[in-house]
């Protein structure tokens, strides 16, 4: 995936995959060489331009992203766009790749586990004629975290999650100038409530439906390509044991390895701490499975430094379950 150079990527008239990420490692190095060996893809990385350092990117293909680029697409931003809004790095590359068909973005922390990578984007052709896929999509739920910060702009609302998605050329466009339309009421503002500014999952989902942009779930159409316990939010996912399971070509989401699989979970038991989540509900949660995947990411001192670490938070609530 050598860099492209602006005229060839003009002329691509094919799919794009798209890869947000913030890091360069040899899990992300080996899935990206698995896909350009087994299928007709053309890949490009939305880089966070701030983490990656330009000595890093140069020879591969890839759009920086970056808040100051995003601003200059009369896009409105804040200190946390690249996190909040990933459907900003689709219009960067999309200006790349003007003539092509089909984008499907994927976060660098999905895994996909199938028996063979080319196989399983075969199968998503079946979404041939919609113009936006996503995960977990339906009427949105008044509750949802999101919700709000998209009531101004629409009066009926839909959601999904953001690993993966895909997006015909024509949505693209369509979404782009949609956000570039709500962003000039943001341009020149930091709102005081984060909630004001929708994110990629609210905004996505909701303008591709309400501008009558065929939409479809993941789901759709064939066999499930994910589960409620596959493609989720928090707790992170073991990639030593998805690498070890059996395929089953389904999407995995988050999965993370050592350091950064550990950091991940103690930051989202932190979270749910602060939030009070009863105990019966940190059990649900951060059950053996998730003791397991300690052990395997970090090892089993580690794994009960966690336990012991769960046990405390859950001695600190009214009621006290031990796991």
């Amino acid at each position: 995936m050598t860099f492209e150079p602006v005229q060839e990527a003009a002329d691509f008239d094919g799919t794009v995959l798209i890869v947000r990420t913030d890091k360069i490692d040899d899990t992300l190095a080996g899935f990206l060489a698995d896909v350009e060996k087994k299928t007709d893809l053309r890949i490009c990385l939305a880089a966070d331009g701030k983490k990656i350092s330009a000595d890093v990117l140069a020879g591969i293909n890839h759009v920086a992203a970056t808040i100051e680029t995003y601003g200059a697409m009369n896009l409105f931003v804040a200190h946390d766009t690249l996190w909040r809004c990933g459907d900003y790095g689709l219009y960067l590359v999309r200006a790349k790749y003007p003539k092509a068909r089909f984008f499907w973005m994927v976060e660098r922390d999905v895994y996909i586990n199938t028996r063979d990578i080319g196989h399983f984007f075969n199968e998503l052709s079946r979404f041939k004629d919609a113009d936006f896929i996503g995960s977990r999509y339906y009427d949105a739920n008044p509750t949802w975290t999101w919700y709000s910060a998209m009531v101004p702009f629409s009066s009926k609302l839909y959601q999904c999650v953001f690993p993966v998605v895909g997006f015909s050329g024509r949505a693209a466009d369509c979404l782009y100038e949609r956000r570039k339309e709500i962003s000039a009421r943001y341009m020149n503002t930091e709102p005081k409530d984060r909630q004001l500014w929708p994110n990629d999952e609210i905004f996505c989902a909701t303008a591709a439906t309400n501008a009558g942009l065929v939409c479809r779930d993941l789901n759709d159409l064939g066999p499930s390509t994910y589960t409620r316990q596959t493609l989720k939010l928090t707790p992170p996912l073991s990639l030593r044991r998805l690498t070890a399971a059996k395929p089953d070509e389904l999407l995995y989401h988050p999965v993370l390895s050592g350091d950064e699989f550990i950091q991940k979970l103690e930051t989202r038991l932190a979270a749910d701490i602060k939030k009070r989540i009863p105990p019966k509900d940190l059990l649900a949660v951060y059950d053996k499975t998730v003791l397991g995947d300690v052990a395997l990411e970090c090892g089993e001192d580690r794994a009960k430094r966690f336990e012991c670490d769960l046990n405390l938070a859950l001695e600190s609530c009214e009621a006290k379950p031990k796991i």
